[in-house]
């Protein structure tokens, strides 16, 4: 093995000869033939092949040669493995196949080659995960155009209703968001359960794994559309291109969140402009409940302007703006209070008690400045 590890041609020549076990493995599974192709040593490969050594031997996880060596990128060893009747479609124990191996590491050559093989281009993971998929989290858009062109399906869906646009748009990979709605991928799709961690302005988080979540109301919210995605992670190009392309911009999760409030909350200034000026719609509340009648601008003047957080957050349901103050964004609470809100006061008050002016009564109108 070590021999097949440094290329020693000639050293493996003469174990073979000698009678060594051409199919020992070590701890792991891996072989001497795993470890050849993994490293692109060609005529190792050949050799040990001649000599019989089993091309479809798996590691524990069930890695194989072939996935080896086309996650490196070694095409003349894809190309001999698959001549010596390698199974192009077997998987590791968690589902993914040399096409997958391929294309998650951008092996553009190395997928052509195993889909003109004839390899399973529309193959999933345990967890629904195919190789366009992976592409596209990358951002790999020459290997997600081969595979659409192949006819790999555009809105395969994971367990929990993740696409390739999906993952394109909240990993910000303009170029294969665009691939991928030229092939009429569903631009409105929804997850199942969240793809973002959103905890009132700190976004991280795996985006298969996490979800949307609200550590101050402990909750959960469900179905983020690629633009939701996009917005969250503060991607202003390709939210510009999910709402040219007819993304519906007021979308919401379960809960009632959209993409300009995940957008604001996270203090993302120009997705915010773009979402404005597609016309998103500012009204629309983050929580369900919203019995007292007030609307985002209400609870975002109970901070702005009297600095009474208490009361701010006993208001239910939390709009843009609040969302926005909420976390100190300040930039994106004078764009929203000075481009598309403004509040009309029937009458202001004066208030001795706190020596501050106070409004009588609200109401929402599309307007210019604030008061």
């Amino acid at each position: 093995m070590l021999a097949a590890q440094n290329a020693y041609l000639e050293v493996v020549q003469v174990l073979l000869e000698a009678g060594a076990d051409k199919n020992a493995a070590m701890q792991d599974g891996a072989t001497a033939l795993m470890i050849a192709a993994q490293n692109g040593h060609l005529e190792v490969v050949r050799v040990l092949l001649e000599a019989g050594a089993d091309k479809n031997a798996a590691k524990q996880n069930g890695a194989t040669a072939l996935m080896l060596a086309a996650q490196n990128g070694h095409l003349e060893v894809v190309q001999v493995l698959l001549e010596a009747g390698a199974d192009k479609n077997a998987a590791r124990q968690d589902g993914a196949t040399a096409l997958f191996a391929a294309a998650f590491s951008g092996q553009l050559e190395v997928v052509r080659m195993l889909i003109e093989a004839a390899a399973d281009k529309n193959a999933a993971t345990a967890e629904g995960g195919t190789a366009l998929m992976t592409a596209a989290f990358h951002g790999h858009f020459e290997v997600a155009q081969l595979l659409l062109d192949a006819g790999a399906d555009k809105n395969a869906a994971m367990q929990d209703g993740s696409t390739a646009l999906m993952f394109a748009a909240g990993s910000g990979h303009l170029e294969v968001v665009q691939v991928l709605l030229d092939a009429g991928a569903d631009k409105n799709a929804a997850k199942r359960s969240g793809a973002i961690t959103c905890v009132f302005g700190d976004f991280n988080g795996d985006l298969r794994k996490a979800w949307l979540w609200d550590k101050n109301e402990a909750r959960r919210y469900y179905a983020v559309t690629a633009l939701m995605l996009a917005a969250g992670y503060g991607h202003s190009n390709v939210v510009r291109v999910l709402i040219e392309a007819g993304a519906d911009k007021n979308a919401a999760v379960q809960d009632g969140a959209t993409a300009l409030m995940l957008a604001a909350v996270n203090g993302y200034l120009e997705v915010v402009r773009v979402l404005l000026d597609a016309g998103a719609d500012f009204l629309i509340f983050a929580a369900a409940s919203c019995s007292n009648g007030q609307t985002p601008v209400q609870m975002g003047y109970y901070r702005l302007y009297t600095r009474d957080d208490q009361r701010a957050e006993k208001a239910s349901g939390a709009g843009t703006l609040i969302l926005a103050a909420h976390n100190g964004h300040w930039e994106v609470v004078g764009l929203l209070m000075k481009g598309w809100l403004k509040l009309r006061m029937t009458r202001w008050r004066w208030c001795g008690c706190c020596s501050r002016l106070k409004l009588t009564s609200m109401q929402l109108q599309l307007m210019g400045q604030p008061p």
